[in-house]
């Protein structure tokens, strides 16, 4: 026997197991002999691949499955069997398939309690076995306390599908007598759903009292701590209050603050990200009426963000005294902030400041009498003649037809009669009669009208005129050009009205 058997073996080798049990290979051999070689088949397949010795041994049609008369097989077979086969749900598996087919529920139950069987494994291994209720549940249980030291997440499942309220409490009783703060949303859920409210409370305060003895590491909980406090209506002392508020709020992000109604949750909020988030934390600090040292470098934050838009809920008190804290050199965001509180001082020492920058000359002008300065102010005064004579470059360079004296400060008495004069002097008697207009200075307007009649064509003054609604000067415009095309006055007008 032991030749054929080893012939069986020899054919797995070649890989010719199957040719030799469906062939003519073994025509010629007794019914002992045949058993002999699928034996040897089946024993050294089971040496090299488990599944296809399963398959073999059991599969329908198969010659082995009569023939086979191997000794120790399933004791075999449960130790070929190892958690590394299984990458899948072991259910699907066929080897696993066909060894419940066959009633080899001792076999497959050994597989399910090796050593280093992954939990959920495990569990559908029993459950394809075949146990009994009794058998199953008392299997599922020897299971969860093995692994629970290990994965106390996966022996709670486990003791949870096999209904073992009893296995849960005592679990329970392990990790908190051995508290470690990865165990902690175990033990909140187990408290919540297997202990009656009295014991529950105690329970869940007790969790949540260890976990905050490790603030550090209690940091990546602490959502679930407060939350659980909040639900439950847990009582603890005001600094572990305080504690928890503190680590809920330092890792809660905007979204999941918006969920919470308790405002001292989120002027902590606020008071940790304020940095971040400086727009979100300013409100809130406002809306609890908050002002502690974070508000203002908060404001500040808000408008170096902004630059030059100052939102409406930051306070007159709180920007007058972000103002002095506002970096040097953003003079754009100093003098926005300035305007809104009224601080005239510092408008002027920003115009002073512009004053001796290239470029910036007529923004000091302006910036000047926006404070308040006098039309005869050494500082102004020194400006308007500096920005008159650029105005006049300007224009003589050919990057201008007459000169721009648009930048002169409405109250700049002073620079208006000089530029009007130099208007007037210039050659630019329609620019002088425009600055003259919109001071309505009636005097300085006529004398424009005849400069601008004596200097343009009839015609030219007289639509100049038109334009600008100007009557006397459409008469007076009307005339000359009456006179130059041989009508009346009159026929003048009457074509200007279909205009």
């Amino acid at each position: 026997m032991a030749v054929d058997e080893n012939f069986g073996r020899l054919a797995v080798d070649l890989g010719l197991e199957d040719r030799v049990l469906s062939g003519t290979v073994l025509a010629d051999k007794s019914i002992s002999e045949k058993s002999a070689v699928a034996t040897g088949i089946v024993d050294r397949m089971l040496e090299k691949n488990w599944r296809l010795a399963v398959e073999l041994r059991f599969g329908k049609g198969r010659p082995a499955r009569i023939l086979y008369d191997g000794k120790d097989f399933d004791a075999r077979l449960a130790e070929a069997i190892q958690p590394k086969d299984f990458s899948e749900k072991p259910q699907y598996d066929t080897g696993i398939a066909l060894l419940a087919e066959n009633g080899k529920t001792a076999v497959i139950r050994a597989v399910a309690m090796k050593e280093g069987m992954p939990a959920r494994f495990a569990y559908e291994l029993l459950v394809k076995a075949g146990l009994s209720e009794d058998a199953l549940i008392e299997d599922v249980v020897l299971l969860g306390k093995r692994v629970q030291q290990e994965s106390p997440q996966d022996a709670y499942e486990l003791f949870q599908r096999a209904n073992a309220n009893g296995a849960i409490v005592a679990l329970y009783e392990c990790l908190a007598k051995d508290f470690r703060i990865e165990n902690v949303k175990l033990l909140i859920e187990i408290a919540k759903l297997y202990f009656h409210w009295d014991e529950k409370s105690e329970r869940l305060q007790s969790v949540v009292l260890n976990a905050l003895e490790y603030p550090e590491k209690a940091a990546e909980c602490a959502k679930l701590l407060y939350d659980t406090v909040k639900d439950e209506r847990i009582s603890l002392p005001k600094d572990k209050i305080k504690t928890l508020r503190y680590l809920t709020a330092k890792n809660l992000g905007l979204h999941d603050l918006m969920k919470y109604t308790d405002d001292d949750l989120k002027l902590v909020w606020a008071q940790e990200h304020w940095t971040a988030l400086p727009d979100e934390a300013y409100g809130i600090f406002v809306g609890n009426g908050y002002e502690g040292r974070e508000v203002i470098p908060c404001v500040r934050r808000v408008l170096s963000k902004k630059k030059d838009y100052i939102p409406r809920n930051i306070t007159q008190e709180h920007l007058k005294k972000a103002l002095s804290g506002l970096p040097e050199k953003d003079y754009d965001l100093r003098v926005c902030v300035a305007r809104a509180v009224g601080d005239k001082v510092e408008l002027a020492r920003v115009g002073r400041i512009f004053a001796g920058l290239v470029g910036k000359e007529r923004r000091a002008y302006a910036l000047l009498f926006e404070s308040g300065a006098k039309e005869n102010d050494a500082d102004v005064n020194a400006l308007r003649l500096s920005l008159i004579e650029e105005s006049l470059k300007e224009a003589h360079g050919g990057r201008n037809a007459s000169v721009d004296f648009g930048w002169i400060h409405p109250r700049d008495n002073k620079g208006y009669e000089q530029a009007y004069t130099i208007l007037i002097q210039d050659g630019g008697a329609k620019h002088a009669y425009l600055i003259a207009a919109e001071r309505h200075d009636a005097q300085k307007i006529e004398e424009a009208r005849k400069a601008i009649l004596s200097m343009n064509t009839p015609l030219e003054s007289l639509l100049f005129f038109h334009q600008r609604e100007d009557a006397d000067g459409v008469d007076k415009a009307a005339i000359q050009v009456a006179e130059e095309y041989g009508i009346t006055a009159d026929l003048v007008h009457s074509l200007m009205a279909e205009r």
